[in-house]
């Protein structure tokens, strides 16, 4: 039943009411729209922050890697020159940390390890030189001995005393290596430059090892693209190269092999190669075929040398401003190469 008091009252209430309700939903909506407003600022703020977070991450690991990386290639650096022997290499010290502290153990033991070199280089010179005018002598009695200046010898003597002479001379040999070395290193080696016809030198030296090929069955082929070529060299020294190479291409190439010798002008140089087709040289090896004392035939080969002719080989290259090098396959063969310029 309607009540007109109920009614009445109604009626005065409901508009208030409703102004109230709607100014409060407008507040609300308000506060709505505000913390929209907020997260939205919030996430932009977010999204900045790791970005320019991200960035700095990346320059700070930069600057670490860099503090740390810089020293370490200083020190790579280093350490490849101490394998090249140079010992009086020095790298500054530019921290105190552990990165300095490794630095400045480095820099000792260079200097201990050149100290070592130098002695090992005065006992080798001082042993040699002594021994050069003994093993004269030596030398010398033998030769008496075979002319029969001391008497007669008979057949077995004889070939008892020209296997005295080979080692005599081996050893003689040894021993100039040794002092010829120690003069390359000390910067005391001279060469005895002369105006030079190439082919022919190529083909002289060659021919001293005719017996050899002969006695190994080996097919040597020559091919010298260098007619008329002359360049100052010193003969007697570069023959020890081109010797040295021959001489180990036949040492390493089984009998009925191939021993390949060439030689071209390129690039205002000549190069000259020696290929064989013997056992080859294992890839670890390679990087040290030049280190003095190093004896990779005795390694692959079970062949016996001093490990001296490869490195004065490459000390006497060196010298005439020429380079040398070398690339082999295991059981396929190996090839001995260098490079002289023709201009000095």
């Amino acid at each position: 039943q309607d009540n007109p008091a109920w009614n009445a009252t109604y009626a005065a209430l409901s508009d208030p009411l409703e102004d109230i309700l709607i100014a409060e939903l407008s507040g609300v909506s308000g506060t709505l729209e505000h913390s929209r407003g907020a997260v939205g600022l919030a996430k932009q703020l977010g999204i900045f922050g790791t970005i320019i977070l991200f960035l700095l991450g990346i320059v700070l690991a930069l600057v670490i890697s860099r503090k740390i990386a810089s020293p370490i290639a200083v020190l790579r650096e280093a350490t490849d020159a101490a394998k090249r022997g140079e010992w009086d290499r020095r790298i500054q010290v530019t921290s105190t940390d552990e990165i300095g502290d490794l630095t400045e153990d480095f820099n000792a033991m260079l200097a201990e390890l050149g100290k070592v070199d130098e002695m090992k280089s005065r006992f080798l010179a001082s042993i040699t030189h002594d021994l050069k005018s003994p093993i004269g002598r030596v030398r010398g009695n033998i030769a008496n001995i075979q002319d029969g200046l001391l008497g007669p010898i008979n057949d077995g003597q004889r070939e008892l005393l020209d296997m005295m002479t080979k080692d005599i001379d081996k050893l003689s040999r040894l021993i100039h290596d040794i002092l010829d070395l120690q003069k390359m290193k000390a910067g005391a080696f001279k060469l005895d430059l002369r105006e030079v016809e190439i082919k022919a030198f190529i083909l002289n030296t060659l021919e001293q090892h005719t017996q050899d090929f002969i006695d190994r069955d080996i097919d040597l082929r020559v091919k010298l693209d260098i007619d008329d070529v002359k360049a100052e060299v010193d003969p007697r020294q570069l023959e020890r190269v081109l010797d040295n190479l021959v001489v180990n291409a036949i040492k390493y190439t089984s009998v009925g092999g191939k021993i390949f010798v060439e030689a071209d002008v390129s690039g205002g140089e000549i190069v000259f190669s020696v290929m064989d087709s013997g056992v080859g040289i294992p890839k670890e090896h390679l990087e040290h075929i030049f280190d003095e004392f190093y004896q990779a035939g005795q390694k692959v080969k079970g062949v016996k040398g001093t490990g001296l002719g490869l490195t004065i080989a490459k000390q006497i290259v060196e010298a005439h401003g020429g380079r040398i090098w070398v690339e082999s396959k295991p059981q396929v063969g190996t090839v001995f190469a260098f490079a002289i310029p023709l201009g000095r």
